[in-house]
């Protein structure tokens, strides 16, 4: 056997997780020196993710099956960088336009919202299309059971340049509200009065919030800007 437990206080849950444990730091390559294998010999012996590959086909699958959402790769220790900006988003039960309003590792949908409803989030491209990562400019539709907030932690998104379709777009806006009459539009794009929120029914919108999505509808093909005041 590859792994060893010797602490008779640690019930078969307890070492289920420490073996868990082992089996993602090991696959992320944390103990792959002499050093750090030495010292945990009497525990653990596969220490490089080659190893752990050979070893253990089973474990080693079910670490990177994407659908599991495991960690795959190791924390450079900053777990609160000084310029991380934590945002509260609310949403409403059932449907919500959303959109993602800063920098972040992980865009999956269900780790930005993890209260949304599987399968739910769709984006607009001349029709609806189902969707598993939010991308910065984009608006979606996303599902919830119940309402609530979620607080998103990230680096601030300052600028986003959005490509327009002619004709109605989903859209979000950047980590602060910007207020319609700033946002740059040198093609005139923007159909005065087209601009719209979602709560519980369209809402004629003055202002881009922060991780909400509008539908915005364009008299042409172009790009429009959203610049931090």
């Amino acid at each position: 056997a590859w792994y060893h437990y010797d602490d008779w206080t640690c019930d078969y849950e307890c070492m289920a997780i420490e073996y868990l444990y082992w089996c993602i730091v090991t696959d992320m390559g944390i103990l792959d020196d002499p050093q750090t294998c030495a010292g945990i010999a009497n525990e653990w012996e596969p220490c490089s993710p080659d190893l752990f590959e050979s070893t253990d086909i089973i474990m080693h699958e079910v670490v990177n099956n994407s659908d599991h959402k495991l960690p795959q790769f190791a924390p450079d220790g900053n777990y609160c960088p000084e310029d991380a900006l934590e945002l509260t988003i609310a949403y409403n039960s059932d449907w919500n336009l959303v959109g993602l309003p800063v920098v972040i590792d992980n865009a999956n949908y269900q780790f930005v919202f993890p209260e949304s409803v599987e399968g739910t989030l769709y984006s607009f491209d001349g029709g609806y299309v189902q969707e598993n990562e939010l991308l910065h400019g984009s608006g979606y539709w996303l599902r919830f059971e119940n309402s609530g907030n979620v607080t998103i932690i990230g680096n601030e998104l300052n600028q986003l340049i959005i490509e327009l379709n002619q004709g109605w777009n989903l859209i979000s806006g950047i980590s602060s509200e910007i207020a319609l009459e700033n946002v740059e539009d040198s093609e005139n794009l923007v159909i005065p009065g087209t601009i719209y929120s979602f709560e519980n029914g369209y809402v004629q919108a003055d202002s881009f919030q922060p991780g909400n999505g509008y539908w915005l509808r364009s008299s042409g093909t172009g790009v429009i800007t959203l610049n931090q005041n």
